[in-house]
């Protein structure tokens, strides 16, 4: 049991420590669709 509980340990620290990444990655990539959508919105819908 307390092997269990040590990987799930291991497991919640490694979701927290991507989780500002991947907010981080989120970020950029939103702001780079907007950037994108502002610049040239007619074409995405030719492709």
């Amino acid at each position: 049991m307390k092997e269990y509980y040590s990987h799930l340990g291991v497991i919640i620290s490694l979701l927290l420590f991507f989780q500002h990444f991947i907010a981080l990655y989120i970020k950029v990539v939103i702001i780079h669709y907007n950037l994108f959508f502002v610049r040239s919105p007619h074409d995405i819908n030719e492709a």
